[in-house]
Formats: C-alpha cells, structure tokens, sequence
C-alpha cells in the first residue's frame, strides 16, 4: 500500500500547488480528495510527469541517507544542535504550567537549517541525531543501553502474551511504535519521550492488576 500510494501523494502535491515536492500541504479535505482523484485522471498532465520520473519515489521517502550526511556535516563544520534545549520544560505537563510555550520540533529546526525556510520539518534518525549531539564516542554509548532497554521491554512483554494477557498488547504496540518509528526522530522526540511512556503504561497496569487481585482476594 505504501508503494503503490507514493505517485498518488506526488501527484496530489503537484495538483494542490505545493512549492515543491516536499513543501507543506495547506489544503482542506474535499481539496485532498479532488487531488487523489485527479491521479486517476488519464488527461492529467502531472500524474504523466510523475510517470517519468527515475526516482523510486517510495524509496526515496524512507531513505535518511541525506539528512544524515547533512547532520555529518554540521557535526564537521561546528553547528551545534539545540534540541535538547528543551530538555528541561519538555516533560512538564501543561496541566500544571498552563503558560508552557509552545516548543518547536527538532525536524523544523533541522528543516530550517538545511533549507532556510519555516513551512515543514525533516527527520534525520536518531543516529544521526545522537553523532551531531555528541560524537562517534557518544553515539555508541549511549545505543548500548538503548538496546539493553529494548531487550528489557522485549523480556517484559513477550512472556504475557505467551499467555494472551492481552491488557499488555498496548504496550507491545507502543514498544514497536518506538522501534519501528521512533528510531526514525531525533533523541529527543524519538526516545527521552517515548520509552517513558512504555514503562508509565507498564505501571498502571500492574498496579491496577495487583489492586484488582488483593480485591478479590479479600471478598474471598
């Protein structure tokens, strides 16, 4: 599905006039479904564009190789990264700082660095992100762990749905959302933020589990 669909998003980008092909889409959705449709049209002069392109679009959009270069390179050249600025504001619930500002995304950022405009955001791997951040050295120490947590959440997991406790397939399904997508962000988007809620879940369902139990176990 993902294949096939990617000359249909290319064409829609062309037909909503979008300032290039990966330009940010403003458009409501009868607009978004009047662009697909016009892939189907065979007078429509863009979707034979599109046709004749060498890219593999599909490829394309999951290929980093780019963005991680370009992450080399600021890395080489002395630009720092200042995503983990926001380190120290990211983790506090507006519940409780109503007034908390509204934090730009690390991918904007980086967008804008590459391009020097404001209107989209561009993902770089955390790899990538973890080399910028803090070197050869810094990245290697820091996915050792990383994968030591995995292997941790993978331990935790899998044994429960061995037995179909199926009240920790969230969890299961946010452990592959972290490893499958996540990965694909930046440290602190992709990681800082995204492994707590695992073991946050996690948590709240053993302690409602063992309340639930001690209950049941004291009407008895």
């Amino acid at each position: 599905i993902y294949v096939f669909s990617q000359p249909i998003v290319a064409n829609a980008r062309l037909e909503l006039r979008v300032d290039g092909m990966g330009g940010e889409i403003v458009a409501g959705p009868i607009a978004r479904a009047q662009a697909v449709a016009s892939y189907f049209d065979e007078n429509n002069q863009s979707v034979a564009k599109i046709k004749r392109f060498d890219a593999q679009l599909w490829w394309t959009r999951l290929n980093y190789t780019a963005q991680q270069a370009t992450a080399m390179r600021f890395k080489a050249d002395g630009v720092e990264s200042k995503s983990l600025n926001q380190i120290g504001i990211i983790f506090i619930p507006r519940i409780i700082w109503p007034d908390k500002p509204v934090l730009r995304g690390p991918g904007q950022d980086f967008y804008f660095l590459v391009t020097g405009r404001d209107n989209n955001r561009m993902s770089i791997t955390l790899y990538a992100d973890l080399l910028w951040q803090f070197g050869w050295i810094g990245l290697i120490l820091i996915c050792i762990p990383l994968g030591l947590v995995f292997g941790v959440m993978s331990r935790i997991i899998v044994p429960e749905l061995k037995v179909l406790n199926f009240i920790y397939i969230p969890a299961a399904l946010i452990g592959m959302n972290i490893a499958l997508i996540d990965l694909n962000k930046f440290f602190i988007n992709g990681v800082l933020t995204s492994i707590p809620m695992f073991f946050i879940y996690l948590y709240t369902i053993q302690f409602f589990t063992q309340r639930t139990e001690h209950e049941e176990l004291a009407v008895r």
